[in-house]
């Protein structure tokens, strides 16, 4: 239980890492990208 436990931390810290780190620099384009599909739809 508690290897899993700590196996949980690190894939959430991990996915926080990356979420944050991808959230700091391409935000803007994913949105600008974003845009660009509604318009489309």
């Amino acid at each position: 239980m508690r290897k899993k436990r700590g196996i949980k931390k690190l894939v959430t810290f991990a996915l926080l890492g990356v979420f944050m780190f991808s959230n700091t620099i391409p935000y803007q384009q994913f949105i600008q990208k974003n845009k660009q599909l509604e318009i489309r739809v």
